[in-house]
């Protein structure tokens, strides 16, 4: 049973009604494209540590060096000749990085969940960083909403300067705030 759940800047991809029925087809789609991919993969490739820093930064320019070097420790193999990723880089696709519901399916979850929930948004995070999108903050919005209207003192929503990766770039704005919830003594009900 989970007593307290702590969302990071959490993505949520909320589908209206008329796109639910699409779904499945896009994530049929998905499938089909990651087979091809599978089937064309060649051996992992061994790179330099200063290779791989450069190739990572490039690609997400919302992190610093000292980030990109904490992931790239957890997110490598050292070999005999360099570095090699461990993990598969099909999971960074959109299409796989994200889980897509129905706003029905999402209330609904939100009202089975028995948890203390500590949501935590960074300014300048994911739902900002595609500010022309008006369907990303409607989406945060409604989500915010859900929460807060259904687990009612049960829900904490804080907003922290800082990015996406704001726990790992700057850990003092978000450390007090995770300490505190997790020492506070909220009971569940039966």
């Amino acid at each position: 049973m989970v007593n307290k759940l702590i969302l990071l800047d959490s993505p949520l991809l909320l589908l209206e009604s008329n796109e639910v029925e699409n779904l499945l087809t896009y994530k049929r789609r998905t499938i089909e494209h990651m087979l091809q991919v599978e089937a064309s993969q060649e051996p992992s490739r061994v790179y330099s540590l200063k290779q791989l820093l450069q190739r990572l930064l490039k690609s997400n320019s919302h992190l610093n060096e000292e980030c990109g070097e904490l992931l790239l420790q957890r997110g490598t193999t050292k070999v005999a000749t360099g570095l090699v990723l461990n993990r598969d880089q099909k999971i960074s696709w959109p299409e796989n990085s994200f889980d897509f519901l129905s706003r029905e399916l999402y209330a609904h979850s939100i009202r089975k969940l028995q948890a203390h929930v500590l949501f935590i948004k960074a300014v300048h995070g994911y739902f900002d960083v595609r500010r022309e999108s008006y369907y990303s903050k409607e989406s945060l919005s409604f989500m915010i909403h859900t929460l807060k209207s259904t687990l009612k003192e049960r829900f904490q929503f804080v907003e922290v300067p800082g990015n996406h990766c704001v726990h790992m770039s700057e850990p003092q704005h978000v450390a007090s705030i995770i300490s505190s919830f997790l020492q506070h003594k909220h009971m569940l009900t039966a």
